[in-house]
């Protein structure tokens, strides 16, 4: 009867904490994501492939798309 009591509460904590765990690491990759295509945007721009205007309408472009995507 005792292991059966040790199963269980090891059961209940465990499922909800890999279930925390494996969905913040999605939202971390999805951030990762977003900040890697600002990245991408400045480094065009710094490099001179892009001039600031194209920088700047790029960037308000991606904006929207995040905030959209973001409620």
């Amino acid at each position: 009867m005792g292991w059966m009591m040790v199963f269980w509460v090891v059961l209940i904590v465990t499922v909800p904490t890999i279930l925390w765990f494996l969905l913040s690491e999605r939202r971390r990759v999805k951030e990762k994501r977003g900040n890697y295509y600002d990245t991408i945007i400045l480094r065009r721009y710094l490099l001179g492939d892009i001039d600031l205007e194209e920088y700047e309408r790029k960037f308000a472009l991606l904006c929207r798309s995040t905030r959209r995507k973001n409620p």
